[in-house]
């Protein structure tokens, strides 16, 4: 099986992946050279397929890959080699799932979840499917009261809160963020919050609400989070979003002050993204269907966001991946 050329560039478009900034693995080669904490492996070797990034910023290891159905095993050997204590998260953030086994219980995330193991421990993580995942691993000792909650509860499902949805949003971006551009200052100066993030989101397993240091953060991904899930809905506003978070649309706002797009605008690209998306995929479909399935509602709504952001009417977008006029 080989990565085909539009899955690839639908993959590196999304996450802002240049072609210097990925590495090709491929066939029995490609799985050796992946080999490090965890072996690789592949139920046809010769067949594996896959684009990576990674980079370290403060002892933290982050991995964006997009890949063939893959086999990720912690043995007791490698355990004994390296002695390593850390947290690995993991996530599908294209594609399939991604399925978890530690300590006799098992997960099964898809995209948008994560799930996590620890490394002092043997584990397995399968993807069955073409897969972008999100991989990132924290030295145990970062996380403290948290640490032993790790080790004794490697595979656990997390309960299905904002929390939770909030965290795998941020995370996930977070994860590719470090993986692409690797230890920027931004990443150095988000560290600290992130982990904070983690240690509260852990914090669940036992039924604690630990709180978070930056409440602030919280509350920007948990608005990230429902756009994410919502902005097909045409419904979905910033007064629904602030009614869904049980907070008043002035105070959701104050927690978007220092970020340089707000929400109503964040909710607005995420549709225009959609919007592209579903006339790449199906350019023969009408304006105004295009502009009802991305949440913008209305095909005059459509033609004045999309010129202003693209420069260039939703139509002669389609045309033009069409290759051939179209007619609404």
């Amino acid at each position: 099986m080989v990565l085909g050329p539009g899955l690839v560039d639908r993959w590196s478009h999304h996450y802002g992946i240049s072609g210097s900034q990925s590495v090709t693995y491929s066939g029995k080669s490609g799985l050796e050279a992946l080999q490090g904490p965890t072996d690789m492996g592949a139920v046809i070797p010769e067949s594996f397929d896959s684009r990576v990034c990674h980079s370290v910023v403060d002892e933290v290891y982050a991995v964006a890959m997009l890949h063939t159905p893959l086999v990720a095993t912690r043995t007791a050997e490698r355990i004994a080699a390296d002695g390593d204590d850390a947290l690995i998260i993991g996530g599908a953030v294209l594609g399939g799932s991604i399925r978890v086994r530690q300590g006799g219980r098992e997960s099964r995330v898809s995209r948008g979840q994560l799930t996590f193991a620890c490394s002092s421990k043997r584990f397995e993580m399968k993807s069955y499917a073409v897969v972008g995942s999100a991989i990132l691993r924290v030295p145990l000792s970062s996380l403290g009261a948290q640490a032993p909650l790790v080790r004794d509860c490697g595979a656990a499902r997390l309960p299905d809160t904002i929390l939770t949805r909030s965290a795998s949003t941020y995370l996930t971006r977070f994860i590719y963020q470090v993986a692409v551009s690797g230890p920027t200052r931004d990443a150095r100066d988000a560290m600290p919050a992130t982990l904070d993030l983690i240690r509260s989101t852990l914090a669940q397993l036992e039924g604690q609400e630990r709180p978070l240091e930056d409440s602030g953060l919280y509350m920007r991904e948990a608005v990230r989070d429902l756009i994410e899930q919502y902005h097909t809905d045409p419904e979905l506003s910033v007064e629904t979003i602030a009614a869904r978070l049980h907070v008043s649309r002035r105070q959701l706002y104050r927690y978007f002050q220092s970020e340089e797009v707000q929400i109503s605008e964040y909710l607005t690209r995420r549709r225009l993204q959609t919007a592209r998306e579903l006339m790449t995929e199906e350019p023969r479909m009408s304006i105004s269907e295009v502009a009802q399935r991305s949440g913008v509602g209305q095909s005059a709504a459509l033609r004045y966001q999309f010129s202003n952001r693209y420069g260039e009417t939703p139509r002669a977008f389609r045309d033009r991946c069409a290759r051939w006029p179209g007619e609404d």
